[in-house]
């Protein structure tokens, strides 16, 4: 019996249509009524294999609708197999599927198929931004190949709106879904925006224009990326520019006007040392403040001989004026002695006469020196950028003898007051000088004595036209102790600088390095106050009640732990200082000599090495310390001032905080430190190597400094003279 369908159409229509789905076909053995094929017939059969079974069977119906060629390709190919025809009801049941088996999966698989065709038109791009010839071959692509019912649904599918034309399709697809543009159509779009965009001049001052302006631009950098806007400053015509949408100027306008919430004050000028300090403060006022200005986010200008000062904040208004009295101070405007100068001044000369031999008697061309100009705006104080400087150099003719093991080390000890030539001394002389300055009894206070290798700087004169002299030094041609002599007794050479510098190549090499907790290097945070009576006052004149027992400065050290907190190391008040510039130790190196009287204050009395004089630290100091918190890995918050009681005149202003990386090293009793500091507020770098005499038992006594530092001047002298003869750049 042979399968007879009346609707044969309807069965050609149906293959066609399950083979363009791609199913796999199922092979179609189980039409086939033989024992091993009738249990694959009991199978549930998929629509594929359905279709391919009807497609397969001689039908009468599919006999009349194959052409001739067919048949005679099917007569070439038929075999000889013996073939039985479906039990009625297997036919029905096909009939069945036929009719009633919705399409459903076919459906949902030919528009996974439409979605990965179109996909495939995709070019990717990093920028989103082709060429306009690619971008016309996708459009074309797309328009030739889809009709509209099939951008729809793929917009439908991408979640995108679907109404519109033809061209406002593609143009969602390539645009919205693809986020590819062609760069004429950047092109168009930027002329667009332009032509929107307005310009609105608004006047300012020029306390307005630096707020505006902020830190390095950040200020002006935020408002212009928040608002879309361009900002152009215009500091000559005092004005500042909005340039963008007309909403967004509107909404930048009214930002800034809320922003410059000014506060102002004005101070007096202070009472200046003389007229050539008067002459300096106007020509170095401008740079100096400037500086001042970005450092405190305070803008400071002088004018009617008074210092006007706006800031956004109380904080930053004390912090401004901070500033100007720590510049003032230490440009030695005032009658204060500047905190950074030295009390006396020793130049190096080499004989092999006596040492009593005066500088009249001795050999002038064996002992002639030079200056080369010196200027490093990375590593000097904010109150030296703005001038220029130069170091003292040892002629070579002297160098010979100063290397010569028969030569003695002497020193001219020059006056900046003194009319007469300079007297000599020699190195073990110069404890003398300590003691006679700091006149301390060792008992009440401890005395530490310690050497620091750099440059002692002189200053350069000014030009005709008032500009910064870099270049030329104040004495051009070789010159003796008497010469220089008579340049320091001038008023406008007095002020000198002392800047530390970068050792030789390996130069710690031989030396033996110091564990200190499992480790070779530290990172030590420092915090350095100074008393108020030590500084120029602004607006009114200073209440000095100085006892001997009130500090003058004081020395905080912080040690940072992994969990980011601080640790106080070590807490030092000084009573009192002296300073001893030694210029060209051993023919090659200055060394500023540093005796202090000070006192250690600690939490724990028990952890000070027996000998040192220490006291418990007080409430203000608890006070203060409670409030220093590191806000970042090179930013230390810390009070700016401080009270050491409750009299007045006994307030502790904050200098400077410091970020030291140090390394320690040991010669023989000596303890050389080797350090790179960052300045936080001046944001100064540079290499700082100092020796301190620790005695035998430094590791006892936590390698602080012995007791009494004079008394071992002598030990501590080889050590200087030892490290200045291998400061030799090769």
């Amino acid at each position: 019996m042979y399968l007879t369908l009346r609707n044969t159409s309807f069965v050609k229509r149906s293959f066609r249509y399950y083979r363009r789905t791609n199913l796999p076909s199922l092979p179609c053995s189980w039409v086939h009524t033989s024992p091993v094929h009738m249990e694959k017939a009991d199978q549930s059969p998929t629509p594929s294999s359905v279709f391919t079974a009807a497609a397969t069977t001689p039908t009468t119906a599919t006999a009349t609708a194959t052409s001739p060629a067919k048949k005679k390709s099917k007569k070439n190919t038929t075999t000889k197999k013996h073939i039985e025809l479906l039990s009625d009801e297997r036919l029905q049941y096909i009939i069945d599927r036929l009719v009633l088996s919705p399409p459903v999966k076919t459906i949902e698989a030919e528009r996974l198929e439409l979605i990965t065709n179109i996909d495939s038109h995709y070019v990717p791009s990093r920028t989103g931004i082709i060429s306009h010839y690619k971008y016309e071959e996708i459009y074309n692509s797309l328009d030739k190949g889809y009709r509209v019912d099939q951008l729809k649904d793929y917009l439908k599918a991408k979640e995108k709106p679907t109404k519109g034309i033809k061209a406002d399709l593609l143009t969602r697809i390539i645009k919205g879904c693809w986020s590819l543009t062609s760069q004429e159509n950047v092109l168009q779009t930027i002329e667009k925006k332009e032509a929107m965009k307005k310009k609105l001049k608004i006047p300012a001052s020029h306390e307005e224009l630096f707020f505006i302006i902020g830190n390095n631009g950040a200020t002006l950098k935020k408002i212009e990326k928040k608002h879309n806007v361009s900002i152009v400053i215009d500091t000559y015509e005092s004005h500042y520019v909005l340039e963008g949408l007309q909403e967004h100027i509107q909404e930048a306008e009214k930002e800034i006007h809320a922003y410059l919430s000014i506060l102002r004050e004005d101070i007096d000028v202070l009472e200046l040392k003389d007229d050539m300090a008067r002459n300096d403060l106007a020509i170095g006022a401008k740079r100096m403040l400037s500086d001042i200005s970005k450092m405190s986010d305070t803008y400071i200008y002088i004018e009617n001989n008074k210092f006007r000062l706006a800031a956004l904040t109380q904080e930053a208004l004390e912090n401004g004026k901070r500033h100007i009295s720590l510049a003032m101070t230490e440009m030695g405007f005032t009658n204060k002695k500047p905190l950074t100068t030295s009390d006396h001044t020793l130049l190096h000369y080499s004989t092999r006469s006596n040492a009593n031999e005066t500088v009249k008697n001795s050999d002038s061309m064996a002992n002639t020196y030079s200056m080369i100009p010196m200027h490093d705006t990375v590593s000097m104080p904010l109150s030296s950028k703005s001038l220029g400087w130069s170091r003292i150099l040892q002629a070579s003719s002297t160098k010979v003898i100063a290397s010569s093991k028969s030569c003695a080390n002497q020193f001219y000890i020059l006056s900046d007051t003194s009319k007469t030539e300079p007297r000599t001394i020699s190195f073990s002389g110069v404890r003398d000088i300590l003691q006679q300055t700091l006149q301390s009894d060792h008992t009440k206070h401890n005395i530490s004595v310690e050497a620091i290798f750099g440059h002692l700087l002189i200053r350069n004169p000014l030009l005709a036209s008032s500009r910064l002299n870099i270049l030329k030094p104040s004495l051009t041609d070789a010159f003796n102790a008497n010469d220089f002599q008579k340049l320091i007794n001038d008023r406008y050479y007095q002020r000198r600088v002392f800047l530390p510098s970068h050792p030789p190549s390996n130069f710690t090499a031989p030396l033996i390095p110091i564990q200190m907790n499992e480790k070779f290097h530290r990172r030590v945070i420092q915090a350095h106050y100074v008393s108020d009576s030590l500084l120029a006052t602004l607006g009114h004149t200073s209440v000095n009640h100085n006892t001997p027992e009130t500090l003058q400065r004081l020395s905080v050290d912080f040690m940072e732990q992994e969990n980011g907190s601080l640790e106080v190391k070590k807490v030092i008040g000084e009573h009192k200082r002296t300073v001893v510039d030694t210029v060209c130790v051993a023919g090659h190196i200055d060394a500023r000599i540093l005796a202090k009287q000070y006192t250690l204050f600690t939490r724990e009395p028990e952890t000070v090495p027996q000998g040192y004089i220490h006291q418990p630290l007080s409430s203000a100091m608890e006070e203060m310390l409670y409030q220093c918190k590191l806000t970042a890995y090179s930013e230390l918050s810390c009070p700016t001032h401080w009270s050491q009681e409750e009299s007045i005149g006994s307030g502790m202003t904050l200098v400077n905080v410091s970020f030291r990386n140090e390394k320690l090293h040991c010669l023989e009793n000596s303890l050389v430190t080797m350090s790179h500091v960052e300045e936080q507020e001046g944001h100064t770098q540079y290499k700082e190597l100092k020796v301190t005499h620790v005695g035998e038992k430094a590791a006892e006594n936590a390698y602080l400094p012995i007791q009494n530092g004079i008394d071992s001047w002598d030990t501590l002298t080889k050590s200087i003279i030892h490290l200045a003869e291998r400061w030799t750049y090769q």
